[in-house]
Parts: C-alpha cells; structure tokens; sequence
C-alpha cells in the first residue's frame, strides 16, 4: 500500500458509511477488518512522510559539565 491508494481507502469508507444497518450485516466482519486496516497504513504513510518539527530556540539548552560537546571548539572571548 502506498499513499497514492489513498483515494481509493476514502472511497471504501465513504461507500461503507452510506450503507444502512441491513445492508451492513450483509458485510463480513473481515471486510471491515481490511478497510480499517488499510486506513491505519494510510495514517502511518502519511505521518512517516511529515518532517519532524525542530525544537522552540528557548528549548535547546547548552550541554551540561559531564557531557561532551560532540568533538566541537568552542572559543570564548577573554573577559566576557
């Protein structure tokens, strides 16, 4: 399953909702099964696909005495 499905998982569902009760019952339980399945993989395509928001700037904080500072040199001014 991919993204571009989609469309065609909408389509299954927005079918689905329009059906009565009676008509529902004429559906296997393993049919529903499928759809929200491929629902679930729709949603986890899509949040696999979003770019992870980068922390607030007052957030990042400097690192601590024990830790180290990944290998970089840090120059500070004398007297400041």
């Amino acid at each position: 399953m991919t993204l571009e499905d989609k469309e065609a998982v909408e389509a299954a569902r927005k079918a689905y909702n329009s059906l009565n009760n009676v008509q529902r019952g004429y559906m296997s339980q393993g049919c529903l099964k499928v759809l929200e399945k491929a629902e679930t993989q729709i949603d986890k395509l899509e949040t696999a696909e979003k770019p992870r928001a980068m922390p607030a700037p007052n957030s990042i904080s400097a690192p601590s005495q024990g830790q180290k500072d990944a290998g970089r040199v840090v120059e500070i001014p004398e007297g400041k």
